[in-house]
């Protein structure tokens, strides 16, 4: 599939192996991809309206991926941005 479909994928994972192994195969399905380690990158996106979609390591140091998507689905969101993004 060479076609891109266009909406940003986020990828949160902090092993490099698996990091770059998951960008490939989106990139291969034909989708947009990004990573982001820290939190303040990955809020940077999300509230930027800079991806549609989170994959998100459940392990991560410091933040784990349960915490941030919990903080993406708080209030502090707004209801457009909850009903747009995607957590995987």
């Amino acid at each position: 599939m060479n076609q891109t479909i266009g909406e940003r994928i986020l990828v949160v994972e902090d092993e490099e192996p698996v990091r770059d192994r998951v960008l490939r195969i989106l990139r291969e399905q034909g989708f947009q991809v990004a990573d982001a380690l820290e939190r303040r990158d990955i809020f940077a996106m999300v509230d930027g309206g800079l991806c549609a979609a989170l994959v998100l390591d459940l392990g991560l140091p410091g933040d784990d991926g349960i915490s941030i998507a919990k903080a993406v689905r708080s209030e502090e969101h707004t209801s457009e941005l909850q009903s747009r993004l995607h957590l995987v």
